[in-house]
């Protein structure tokens, strides 16, 4: 009974000191031939870390008068990637290569990685920025492949989407 208490404190103790990373897209430029993504990362655990060269994204874009999936590549741009705990960083990343269509990209899915711990991934409806929820990501994803909507409020106005940025603010 010792020994199981014993492991079952340990095991508890690495759970919660695993590294969890927190991921916000500030810009998302595909014009920029350098640092077009910007994004703030910090690590929310007590262990330090750090963060992975590569960031992997999925999209939808437009070609051809179809949406097509598409995946890029963003390489981060700064040497110190070293993520202390509970301080935020930002961060800039250039692609390797992306459609032409990508500017116009639905549906983005970031996937970034820290050195040890779990992947983390930050859903974004369009080229707004607006994040989600994996929940409502997926249920807007299979209502937009069902009948081509996206959301019923309909679309955001440019003061909604300046208000938008204004709260998310320069953490």
């Amino acid at each position: 009974m010792n020994a199981l208490l014993e492991w079952l404190v340990r095991f508890f103790a690495w759970v919660f000191r695993r590294p969890r990373l927190n991921i916000r897209v500030i810009e998302d430029e595909p014009d920029k031939d350098a640092g077009g993504l910007r994004f703030e990362a910090e690590n929310t655990s007590p262990s330090p870390s750090s963060l992975d060269p590569v960031i992997q994204a999925r999209f939808l874009y437009p070609s051809k008068g179809r949406m097509r999936r598409g995946t890029a590549t963003f390489d981060v741009r700064e040497l110190d990637r070293e993520l202390p705990s509970f301080k935020a960083k930002l961060f800039s990343a250039s692609a390797r290569a992306l459609p032409p269509g990508y500017g116009h990209a639905w549906f983005r899915v970031y996937r970034s990685r820290m050195r040890r711990g779990v992947a983390r991934r930050v859903r974004i409806r369009s080229a707004l920025l607006e994040p989600l929820g994996p929940v409502r990501f997926w249920f807007e994803l299979w209502r937009f492949g069902l009948c081509g909507r996206v959301k019923k409020g309909g679309p955001m106005t440019l003061s909604d989407w300046q208000a938008l940025k204004r709260s998310q603010g320069p953490h």
